[in-house]
């Protein structure tokens, strides 16, 4: 339960999934209880559904997204962030999108 989830993923036919309708739509987001800021430099959802909380980073240049997800109170948001230095966007945003 003390770990970091990491997905790197977007839809088969190579668009952005489920949550760009979120990131694109302010009253949506603010219905869902996200909020976007910045962290590491880049916009960023954050949100959370009962004990599990994410955060959402858009790569738009390859449609892809990169999400952090953990379980509180065994990982805290702080430790997460930890995390989020050893994420390399670069690289991520170097993988071809479909």
């Amino acid at each position: 339960l003390n770990s970091v989830g990491i997905g790197i993923f977007n839809n088969p036919d190579g668009t952005a999934p489920y949550p760009i309708d979120i990131w694109r739509n302010e009253a949506q987001r603010k219905e869902k209880g996200w909020t976007m800021l910045k962290l590491a430099g880049r916009d960023v959802m954050e949100g959370k559904d009962g004990s599990i909380s994410s955060l959402w980073f858009f790569l738009a240049k390859n449609n892809l997204f990169v999400s952090l997800t953990w379980q509180e109170p065994h990982m805290t948001r702080e430790k997460t962030l930890e995390v989020l230095k050893t994420v390399d966007f670069a690289r991520i945003e170097a993988l071809a999108g479909k």
